[in-house]
């Protein structure tokens, strides 16, 4: 009985132990596997949760942040204005520029965080700012080491993702050692920021990494230029006061006989310097008042000095003397039905016909008048003619390379140029007898009562 018992005791607990056992392996396992998914949860959380990049704090007004101290202070100016460019067209910009670290995070991350924690948008929830972010150790190695980020608005209306990367690509393209120089960091940052404001401002695509000659003309406009300005502005303005001080002055007391001239078209003459329409409106008054036109002024222009609207022929018997008759002459030549309009009077005024070359004659017959002073005047309207020449090379140049200096070129040499012009209009026609002359006529004018 005893046998049986225990046979019967080891038949049901086996398989009782058996189930214990799978049992207690189960539950090792399962609380292996948690302990196992508890150790990667908490390294991944501690991973995920590892303290941001400090990048400092961010000065109201400033764009660009060098970390590295490779830019000089003209460098800096120069980008200042480009990032300032930019702003103007509503796109707030931020550059950042570091050295890499051995370990350094992605660096279009690092703009993102950037972005983010200096809230990078011309208003809260704005997202249309723009990050130029650069690794300067490992541009020459990595182009993902500069990254130009744009805002989501920004990124999805003006400027697409893919143009960005177009452009921080092209910026580095050619560099084949560490950018450890000033220039060569401005001229990264200059590519960025220039081929972005084409993008923003006039929606052109970005531009082509820039080769050496194009490197070479951009030096070139920067320092050359406006050195060149500078010594063509001295040399013309040396040029121009020797031209001026030469030209003709009044003699001293009256040597002629009238004291002043006799007819109010040569008085005309000498005192606007050239044969003009001041000069066939004298000459027309004084056919008015001999009878031999008659004139209609212009409601909307009726101050002295301006051209009548139109003349009526009368009778050319009465007009007085030679100059009279050869006016009356050629106002016939362009008259239609006895009337000449404001257009034919406009014509004879600027035209070198019979009217302007009497009146020439008489002067110079008189002695009044220098038949070669506009030669002496050629000289300020060749120098003229070639500063502006000069000014739009400069000009073609600037935009070629985008460089403002050539702005300071254009200007110093247009202004030059319009001096040089307004000299050789101001340069006297009349002889220093004739320009005593005009200063007694207008000393006179000035004594009548």
């Amino acid at each position: 009985m005893r046998m049986r018992l225990q046979r019967f005791l080891t038949h049901v607990n086996v398989p009782l132990l058996r189930h214990r056992a799978r049992r207690s392996s189960l539950i090792a396992g399962s609380v292996g596997l948690a302990l196992l998914l508890g150790i990667i949860v908490i390294l991944t959380g501690r991973d995920g949760q590892s303290a941001p990049p400090d990048f400092g704090s961010r000065v109201p007004g400033q764009r660009i942040y060098d970390q590295t101290g490779l830019l000089n202070s003209t460098d800096l100016i120069s980008l200042d204005q480009r990032a300032a460019a930019i702003e103007q067209s509503g796109v707030p910009v931020v550059v950042y520029i570091r050295s890499s670290k051995p370990d350094a995070d992605d660096t279009r991350a690092d703009a993102e965080a950037l972005m983010q924690s200096w809230g990078v948008e011309s208003g809260p929830g704005a997202d249309d700012g723009l990050v130029l972010f650069l690794d300067v150790d490992q541009l020459d190695v990595n182009p993902d080491h500069v990254a130009l980020i744009p805002g989501d608005r920004l990124k999805d209306n003006r400027l697409p993702i893919g143009e960005t990367e177009r452009i921080s690509a092209g910026s580095v393209q050619g560099l084949t050692t560490v950018v450890d120089t000033s220039r060569e960091l401005a001229a990264t940052i200059t590519f960025n920021l220039a081929a972005t404001e084409r993008r923003l401002i006039l929606g052109l695509p970005s531009a082509p990494a820039p080769s050496t000659a194009e490197r070479t003309a951009a030096t070139v406009a920067r320092y050359l230029m406006p050195i060149m300005s500078v010594v063509l502005t001295l040399l013309a303005a040396v040029a121009i006061g020797m031209i001026w001080r030469g030209r003709p002055q009044p003699v001293t007391g009256t040597i002629c006989d009238p004291p002043r001239p006799d007819s109010p078209i040569l008085q005309a003459a000498l005192s606007a310097n050239r044969i003009d329409q001041s000069v066939l409106l004298a000459a027309v008054r004084q056919l008015e008042r001999h009878g031999a036109v008659t004139t209609t002024d212009d409601p909307r222009t009726p101050e002295p000095g301006h051209l009548p609207a139109s003349v009526r022929l009368v009778a050319r018997e009465q007009a007085g003397d030679e100059i009279d008759r050869v006016t009356w002459d050629d106002l016939a030549s362009v008259a239609s039905d006895g009337v000449v309009d404001h257009h034919g009077l406009t014509l004879i005024a600027h035209r070198n016909g019979l009217f302007s070359q009497r009146i020439t004659a008489e002067l110079e017959r008189r002695g009044w008048w220098d038949a070669q002073s506009v030669r002496r005047a050629v000289p300020l309207v060749v120098m003229s003619q070639s500063l502006l020449l000069a000014g739009g090379v400069t000009l073609v140049v600037a935009l070629a390379v985008g460089e403002i200096w050539g702005i300071f070129a254009i200007t110093l040499l247009t202004l030059t140029a319009a001096i040089a012009w307004l000299c050789a209009q101001a340069y006297p026609r009349a002889t220093p007898l004739g320009l005593a002359v005009a200063r007694e006529s207008i000393a006179s004018e000035g004594n009548r009562p």
